[in-house]
């Protein structure tokens, strides 16, 4: 459940070459959008989720926080960081949760309006599995993240 709430708008730090080494990837300006509020709702019932993202403190690096009421669980929040690895040219999300919950993401970047991440660890040692986002305009993205518990769509509008 947790693995799917941080899903709800996965991105990445980089782990890589220095930022001097850093070459900005063609995408960058296409994660700019991102920035602000959003409201996501999930097909499993849960949301809204409130998720906002920010520019980070180095090129092409972006910071996201997502808060939610859970059920059984109360309030639940996490933090994640997007940034660009030049070494491997990908981008790459590791978020941390209030639970002790992580998940690290990785792509190669949006391609027109689309981005596919593929999972690469999760709490429990869990991987495999991608998470495939539309940017239908700045204002609203649908999500399809399928993995081996099943496949569960977001909706998410910019506030």
């Amino acid at each position: 459940m947790f693995r799917r709430l941080l899903a709800a708008f996965a991105v990445v730090l980089a782990l890589a070459a220095p930022a001097a080494a850093q070459t900005p990837p063609d995408d960058g300006p296409a994660w700019v959008f991102l920035v602000g509020t959003w409201s996501c709702t999930l097909s499993n019932g849960m949301g809204p989720i409130a998720v906002t993202y920010a520019r980070g403190a180095r090129p092409n690096s972006y910071v996201q926080h997502v808060s939610a009421q859970l059920p059984n669980v109360g309030a639940y929040s996490s933090d994640g960081w997007v940034s660009y690895d030049a070494s491997a040219k990908r981008w790459v999300y590791i978020s941390e949760g209030a639970l002790g919950d992580y998940e690290v993401l990785t792509t190669p970047g949006w391609h027109e309006n689309v981005l596919v991440m593929t999972h690469v660890l999760a709490s429990g040692g869990e991987s495999g599995g991608t998470t495939t986002f539309k940017k239908l305009n700045d204002a609203t993205i649908d999500a399809v993240e399928t993995g081996a518990s099943g496949t569960i769509t977001q909706h998410c509008v910019k506030k």
